[in-house]
């Protein structure tokens, strides 16, 4: 979807266009790079016309497009503006691997980062305080388990392998629809956070965020690989409502 440049209106167009709610809303609540108006799909910015702050008018919106070019054949990579990803590690290093810290990792040990946590600019930067949404995948692990951090757990396939974004990140949002990753992946279950929250810092597993982490069990180092991919939440929550996904509100 992409507004036009006529017959733009406040809550049919613009709001229709980025925004799953409905009811009154203000233009002065869509600013770029605040709650509702993305900039970003992946690595390519979107909705440049429209201001950060400041005058702010319909024709601003000329163009603006919550998901750019996304298909249910695109891959979450390339729809991700932010992603984090390891491989696992030898032994069983439960939160090392699947916590996101301000920055950096609880263990930095084969991490892939596409954005940071804590940064100051919304634009590919989690932020303390806003909602976001995620798509997660998993590599089957020989042994152990996988818990999500609001206690659902994943178990292991069996299997024996190590992978990273490039692997993870190729599924297609139509895998992800009929949930079917293939071959020795499994999707975790897509989530939400809410006013995300941590403290500053890399050395203290109270300032990271939990997505995931491996439970029980023990890994061969290289093993079991996890990618978190990130969105704003209601950019996500859009592009599930456009490809007819369920989108999970929870917290």
């Amino acid at each position: 979807m992409t507004i036009g440049s006529s017959n733009i209106s406040l809550v049919s167009t613009i709001r229709g266009e980025y925004d799953v709610d409905s009811g009154a809303t203000s233009i002065s609540s869509l600013y770029r790079n605040g709650t509702t108006v993305a900039s970003f799909i992946g690595t390519s910015a979107i909705n440049g016309t429209v201001p950060e702050s400041g005058e702010i008018s319909f024709s601003d919106f000329t163009g603006g497009t919550v998901a750019g070019s996304l298909s249910l054949s695109s891959t979450i990579a390339t729809g991700a503006p932010m992603y984090w990803g390891g491989n696992g590690t030898s032994g069983n290093n439960w939160p090392w691997n699947y916590g996101i810290w301000p920055g950096n990792t609880y263990n930095t040990y084969r991490v892939e980062f596409r954005g940071t946590v804590g940064g100051s600019n919304p634009s590919q930067n989690m932020v303390a305080g806003r909602d976001y949404a995620f798509i997660g995948n998993t590599g089957a692990a020989q042994t152990g388990s996988r818990t999500m951090w609001y206690g659902t757990g994943v178990s292991s396939r069996g299997g024996n392998s190590g992978q990273g974004i490039s692997t993870l990140g190729a599924v297609t949002f139509q895998n992800v629809k009929d949930n079917s990753a293939g071959g020795s992946q499994i999707f975790l279950p897509q989530g939400s956070r809410d006013s995300v929250s941590y403290t500053s810092g890399n050395s203290n597993p109270s300032s990271y965020i939990l997505f995931c982490n491996g439970q029980t069990g023990t890994e061969d180092s290289g093993k079991g690989g996890v990618a978190i991919f990130i969105w704003p939440k209601k950019q996500l929550q859009k592009i599930y409502s456009i490809f007819g996904m369920t989108f999970n509100t929870g917290n």
